[in-house]
């Protein structure tokens, strides 16, 4: 049993269960004793809480009850731990989301409030410009209009 700290609380969480998580397991490799916790000050300690749970038992519709703002912070927190499988799945379960929506039908979804100008929009796209390809499956090369 290993222990993993954030904001002064600790998780217990089976060794073999931190290995799906790439940096944890190196960490471990690097440390003599499980008897310090580690202790992760870049993931709040909420976070921590889903992602462990997630370690403890993975299944494909672990981040299907998680609010939105908590679920883009355990993805966040995925990235960070390396634990692709649960990187995944959230993108995914974003992804899912958004999946047939209009613009305005996934920022109702998101509850997302703020509107960009025509001159932001324009520096996103130049910037990103992958980001305006529509995948219709034909394998031809098609963007949104503006």
């Amino acid at each position: 049993m290993m222990k993993i700290c954030s904001e002064g609380k600790e998780f217990d969480v089976l060794i073999e269960n931190l290995k799906c998580s790439t940096m944890l397991s190196d960490m471990l490799q690097d440390i003599e004793t499980t008897n310090e916790p580690i202790i992760l000050k870049n993931v709040s300690a909420s976070v921590l809480e889903k992602v462990i749970d997630y370690m403890n038992n993975p299944n494909d519709t672990f981040c299907s009850n998680i609010p939105y703002p908590l679920l883009c912070n355990v993805i966040l927190a995925a990235n960070y731990l390396h634990i692709q499988p649960l990187l995944d799945l959230g993108c995914k379960t974003i992804a899912d989301v958004f999946k047939g929506k209009t613009l305005e039908e996934a920022k109702v979804a998101f509850n997302i409030t703020t509107e960009l100008s025509a001159e932001e929009i324009e520096h996103i796209c130049r910037e990103n410009p992958w980001c305006m390809q529509v995948d219709d499956g034909t394998n031809e090369d098609k963007y949104v209009s503006r």
